[in-house]
C-alpha cells in the first residue's frame, strides 16, 4: 500500500481540531487540504496533486449519540475509498466526551466496522500543547503553567457540555462502548517504535479492539507515529483515534520511510501583514478570556455581546447588525476588534446566557447555535462591506456555524500562532471570502499573545501559495 496517492485521511471531530491535525501535517513536510465535505480521490488528483494528506472537518464532538452514526458513517465511507494507509479520527487532546454527547467509543465502533480495522490505536496525547497521558491517566496544562489531571483542571472538568469527571482514559472510554481495551504503558513506549509496535500485534492476536498509549515527550510522539504507520503497511487501512500532534509522527514516519517527499517552504514569495484583524469569540474557556484581556491591553477594541439580545428572536438580527456596524468603524480606523460572548468562565454573562436560555425556552445547543449563527453573519457581513484580510475565531463549536456561513469548503494551513490554531487560506463558494486568511482555536488553545501573535504575522498573498483551485 505505500504507493497510494494519499496515503493519510483525517476526520476532526470539530473544526478547530481538524486545522490542529492539518498544521501539525503541513507543518512536518506532508503537504495537507482540509474539506468540509469529502471530495472525490479523484477530484483531489487532478486540483490539487501534489496533496498527502486530505482531512474532513466534521462536527461530532457536539453530536448526541443516536445521531452520531448518521454524521459520521457516510463521510468514513467515502474517505475509505482512498484506499489510503491511515484513517485519523481527531479528537480533542482533552479527550472531553460522553456516552451522550460527542462519543469517542460509539466514533470507535463505527469505524472499526467501517475500515474493517481489527485493532484500533488510540493516542490522545499531545505534548507540545501539554497534554500527556501517564499509565492510561490524562492530564493538561493550563495554559504554560501548572499541569492537572483532567478531574481536577479548573476548566476542563467544569466543561459546560461534557465535563471530564474521569482522568482515566480506559474507564472513561468503558462508558461509552463495551469494545475490548488494553493499555501500552510508559515502559513501552520508552522502548521506542519496535516495542510499541510489538505490542500491537500482540494485541491484535489477542483480539483486543484498541489500545491506549502513553505519551509524555515530542519523542513518544515520533516512535508513536512511526509504530501506527508499520502497522498499517502490514496490515493495512488503519482506523486510529488521536491528538493533533500524532500528525507530527505520522510525517516522521512517511518521510523516514520513504512514503512520501517532504515538502519544503517556498522562501521567495514575498510576505507581508494583513491587519487588522477582526476576533470572534464565542469560548468561556480560561485562556481564551486571558487572550481578550491582553488584546485589550495591546490595543484591540472589544465589543461585548449581550447573550439576552443575540438569542432573543424579536430582536437579534437588528442587534446583529449594530454589533457589525460598530465592528467595521473601528477596523476602517485601523483597530483590530474582538467580538466576545464571555471573558473566561467567570464572567457574569454565563449566568446572563443560563437564565436567557431558561426564559426562551430553549436549550444549551440551541443558544449556542444561535450565537454561532450570529457570529458568522458578522463576518460575512464584514468581509463583504470591509476589507478584512484576517479572522480569527475562537471555540469549536462556534468554528463550526462560521465555516457553513462562510461556505467554507476548504482550508489550506498558511503558518501555525503558536500551537494547534494555525492560520488557514479559505477556499469558499463566496467569491469575497475566498483567499481570505482565517484562523480557528479552541478554548484552551494558544498563548495569552495568541490574537497580537496572529495580528502581527507576515503571510504570502492566497495567489502564490495557493497548493490548487476548486
Amino acid at each position: 500500500m505505500s504507493d497510494v496517492t494519499v496515503p493519510i485521511v483525517f476526520y476532526g471531530d470539530d473544526f478547530t481540531g481538524t486545522t490542529a491535525l492539518g498544521e501539525a501535517l503541513a507543518e512536518s513536510g506532508t503537504p495537507t487540504m482540509i474539506f468540509t465535505e469529502v471530495p472525490d480521490a479523484s477530484f483531489v488528483k487532478e486540483k490539487f496533486p501534489g496533496v498527502k494528506a486530505v482531512g474532513v472537518a466534521g462536527v461530532s464532538r457536539s453530536i448526541k449519540t443516536p445521531d452520531l452514526e448518521l454524521e459520521v458513517a457516510s463521510v468514513f465511507k467515502k474517505l475509505s475509498e482512498y484506499n489510503a494507509l491511515l484513517f485519523l479520527y481527531k479528537v480533542c487532546s482533552t479527550f472531553d466526551s460522553s456516552p451522550d454527547l460527542g462519543s469517542i467509543g460509539r466514533a470507535m465502533e463505527i469505524g472499526k466496522n467501517v475500515f474493517n480495522s481489527r485493532f484500533i490505536p488510540v493516542l490522545p496525547a499531545a505534548p507540545k500543547f501539554g497534554r500527556y497521558t501517564l499509565f492510561g491517566n490524562h492530564f493538561a496544562a493550563l495554559g504554560a503553567g501548572e499541569v492537572f489531571r483532567l478531574d481536577r483542571h479548573p476548566s476542563i472538568s467544569k466543561h459546560p457540555s461534557t465535563p471530564m469527571t474521569e482522568a482515566d482514559l480506559l474507564q472513561h472510554l468503558a462508558k461509552q462502548t463495551k469494545l475490548s481495551q488494553a493499555l501500552i504503558d510508559l515502559r513501552t513506549v520508552n522502548k521506542g517504535a519496535d516495542a510499541i509496535l510489538t505490542s500491537i500485534e500482540k494485541l491484535r492476536e489477542e483480539k483486543v479492539d484498541y489500545g491506549v498509549i502513553d505519551c509524555l515527550r515530542d519523542e513518544d510522539i515520533i516512535s508513536g507515529g512511526n509504530a501506527i504507520i508499520e502497522y498499517a503497511r502490514k496490515y493495512g487501512q488503519t482506523f486510529t483515534v488521536c491528538s493533533q500532534e500524532l500528525g507530527y509522527g505520522i510525517s516522521d514516519a512517511l518521510i523516514n520511510k520513504g512514503i512520501i517527499t517532504s515538502s519544503q517552504h517556498d522562501n521567495t514569495i514575498t510576505e507581508q501583514a494583513k491587519g487588522p484583524v477582526l476576533v470572534l469569540s464565542g469560548s468561556c474557556g480560561v485562556m481564551t478570556g486571558k487572550q481578550i484581556e491582553h488584546a485589550r491591553s495591546n490595543g484591540f477594541s472589544d465589543l461585548s455581546i449581550n447573550p439576552a439580545d443575540i438569542l432573543n428572536p424579536k430582536n437579534n438580527e437588528s442587534y446583529r447588525e449594530t454589533l457589525t456596524e460598530q465592528a467595521l468603524n473601528l477596523l476602517d480606523r485601523g483597530s483590530s476588534v474582538v467580538v466576545h460572548s464571555a471573558c473566561g468562565p467567570e464572567d457574569p454573562r454565563r449566568e446572563q446566557m443560563t437564565n436567557a436560555v431558561d426564559q426562551l425556552g430553549i436549550d444549551m445547543p440551541q443558544a449556542n447555535h444561535t450565537l454561532g449563527q450570529a457570529l458568522g453573519n458578522i463576518a460575512l457581513d464584514v468581509i463583504k462591506k470591509g476589507k478584512l484580510q484576517r479572522l480569527i475565531v475562537a471555540g469549536g463549536d462556534t468554528s463550526g456555524e462560521v465555516q457553513e456561513t462562510l461556505a467554507i469548503k476548504a482550508l489550506q494551513v498558511v503558518k501555525p500562532i503558536g500551537i494547534a490554531a494555525p492560520l488557514c487560506y479559505i477556499y469558499s463558494g463566496i467569491d469575497s471570502v475566498n483567499g481570505v486568511e482565517i484562523a480557528m482555536k479552541g478554548g484552551q488553545a494558544g498563548a495569552e499573545s495568541y490574537f497580537t501573535d496572529a495580528l502581527n504575522l507576515k503571510t504570502a498573498d492566497f495567489k502564490d501559495a495557493a497548493l490548487g483551485s476548486l
